[in-house]
């Protein structure tokens, strides 16, 4: 009996001419991958894109490796993510990084309903540079990454090792960046990732901070994330 499942776009793969692997974060059986076939016309070559979320027929076997999916739809219409140059740019990065953080099998249902409130958001609302450094750093509580935000007047250096702020500084990043702004992100709610604005370099700085860590507790290697180029060159 098929059931309908919703998920995340994460990546696609050509399988034949008509038909693609769809590795997709799925509401409730974690990272899967999906076989879609007869998909010839741009209708439904459209709907896997990155930050597309999808729902689809599929009769889900836990213990194949890929499963086949029919019928596949958008859960709701994206305009601005695929017209807004900077969206796409986003969403094609953080896409990518979902992809290479993420791993198969681990449960999934918090993650993928906080993402798909955050992409709403991000549909709806206007474009703000600082989305991807708080779209990150939301992750990482899903993932078992939560930094420990004890910055004080005597711990004023965050520490990738620890993932904690401490009073020595082995800081490789501008030595003009303050810790603190980086405290103060991981102290907000991606709510107000619309309002709290970013100077461009103090952005970077952040996101090396960001990816870093990543690089160093997820063995996520972000350094061949091709997209992050084209992020940098749309920041301003």
């Amino acid at each position: 009996m098929s059931n309908r499942i919703e998920g995340l776009f994460l990546k696609s793969t050509n399988y034949s001419e008509n038909a693609i692997i769809v590795d997709v974060l799925t509401d409730f059986h974690g990272k899967k991958s999906f076989l879609f076939k007869g998909l010839k016309n741009k209708k439904n070559s459209f709907i896997f894109q990155p930050f597309h979320v999808i729902s689809f027929s599929c009769k889900f076997n836990s213990q194949k490796n890929i499963n086949l999916g029919f019928y596949p739809e958008l859960s709701f219409p994206v305009y601005s993510i695929i017209s807004d140059i900077r969206k796409t740019s986003n969403a094609l990065f953080l896409t990518e990084l979902l992809y290479k953080t993420i791993n198969k099998n681990e449960p999934s249902e918090k993650l993928f309903f906080h993402l798909k409130k955050i992409i709403l958001s991000f549909e709806h609302l206007d474009f703000s540079s600082s989305f991807s450094v708080f779209f990150i750093k939301e992750i990482l509580p899903f993932i078992g990454l939560q930094p420990i935000n004890n910055f004080s007047e005597k711990n004023k250096y965050f520490n990738l090792k620890n993932g904690n702020f401490s009073s020595n500084s082995d800081s490789v990043y501008d030595p003009l960046f303050s810790d603190f702004l980086f405290s103060k992100l991981l102290g907000m709610n991606i709510d107000s990732y619309n309002v709290m604005k970013f100077a461009k370099q103090d952005r970077k700085a952040i996101m090396s901070i960001l990816l870093d860590y990543l690089n160093y507790h997820a063995n996520v290697n972000t350094s061949d994330i091709k997209s992050l180029k084209i992020l940098y060159s749309l920041y301003d």
